[in-house]
């Protein structure tokens, strides 16, 4: 765990920090992806305001892309309700979206999806997932998952 939290904390300060940056413009994620490992499959609608996700699973997640707070709930494979409070953020070409959910029996746990194009054109989703609630349950899990734009018409809901 030591030698991924090196990793990610210099990611997250620059990422966090580098506000002042915004000579590249904000890229366009819409469109439908698949990833390049397998068949899951993204897709996202974006405009002015607004940032949405859907995937394979089925959990339709709408972000507000003023910094404004978004909430989303989704039901666990258990049938809990599970509270999402998000704020995205723009840094450079990249957005970046913090969240903190919320069990319904009061667990919670913070996480950061960073949404990258790189110069492929290729989507790059990259998640930090860390359980901070006290408790014996405390973790740090990275991931990222590279997308490809999905061959043919795309899907824009």
């Amino acid at each position: 765990m030591r030698a991924v939290k090196s990793r990610v904390l210099p990611l997250a300060v620059l990422l966090l920090t580098a506000d002042g940056v915004s000579a590249q413009p904000r890229a366009s994620f819409s469109g439908t992806w698949l990833t390049t490992s397998g068949p899951q499959q993204l897709v996202i609608t974006q405009d002015a305001t607004q940032f949405t996700v859907r995937d394979a699973r089925g959990p339709h997640w709408i972000f507000r892309l003023d910094g404004s707070e978004s909430r989303n709930e989704t039901t666990s494979v258990t049938g809990e309700k599970w509270t999402h409070v998000s704020h995205a953020k723009w840094v450079s070409s990249g957005l970046v979206i913090t969240t903190t959910t919320t069990r319904a029996a009061g667990q919670r746990w913070d996480w950061m999806t960073i949404y990258t194009r790189d110069g492929e054109g290729n989507l790059q989703v990259t998640t930090l997932d860390a359980v901070t609630d006290p408790g014996p349950f405390m973790a740090m899990n990275l991931t990222s998952v590279t997308y490809k734009p999905k061959p043919g018409p795309q899907i824009h809901e």
